[in-house]
């Protein structure tokens, strides 16, 4: 997706807030969501407030989805890990910090294109 890696992201580096480009995004770095936000990699919740996304890229679906920073099953679906945030997925509204896991073709997104059929 490659309006997704040219987006600038704000993210929370040794207790400091600045803006860097999509693709310098590590595993660990903790970026700041907000509205009109396109996530820019896999990321675990750390804490919202009245985030909503739509992740129509990964499922399909266009409806709003609640997501909250608590924790879930190992095992839990795709659509059941509400304190996750994918690639490609769009903030519609609330605000949330977020701890990147992965990036590129590690994400959920990136497995997905990356598949061979």
């Amino acid at each position: 997706m490659e309006y997704a890696t040219r987006a600038s992201v704000r993210v929370r580096r040794a207790g400091q807030e600045s803006n860097i480009k999509a693709e310098e995004l590590v595993p660990g770095d903790i970026v700041i969501l907000g509205a009109g936000d396109c996530v820019p990699a896999d990321a675990r919740l750390i804490e919202t407030k009245e985030l909503q996304v739509q992740e129509s890229a990964l499922s399909g679906k266009s409806t709003a989805i609640e997501k909250r920073s608590f924790p879930v099953a190992t095992n839990a679906t795709l659509a059941r890990r509400q304190s996750m945030v994918y690639l490609g997925s769009m903030v519609l509204s609330g605000e949330a910090l977020s701890a990147v896991v992965a990036t590129g073709v590690q994400t959920e997104l990136g497995k997905t294109a990356s598949c061979n059929h």
